[in-house]
């Protein structure tokens, strides 16, 4: 990554991993979708990263806190995009 003066990158999360099928099962729950959450729980390939999450402890050494836990995040995108799916 290419450092620019003054400038300084920040990771933003809660710092805690998600599955995908952790996620799915909470976007069925918002969008009160009947569609069947589908998963096949297979051996993990090797080399693949088991878990990853975003480290933003630099952001909170600055007093910054997840505002948002990642059911609430979801949810509130949800809606957001509800809303503003056709405003072209």
């Amino acid at each position: 990554m290419t450092k620019t003066a003054g400038y300084n990158e920040f990771n933003v999360g809660t710092g805690k991993s998600h599955s995908i099928l952790e996620l799915c099962k909470i976007l069925k729950k918002i969008s009160g979708s009947k569609i069947p959450v589908v998963s096949s729980i297979s051996k993990s390939r090797t080399k693949e990263i088991k878990n990853i999450y975003a480290n933003s402890n630099k952001l909170k050494k600055l007093g910054w806190i997840p505002y948002y836990k990642i059911d609430e995040g979801l949810k509130t995108t949800f809606e957001w995009a509800l809303s503003n799916h056709n405003s072209k």
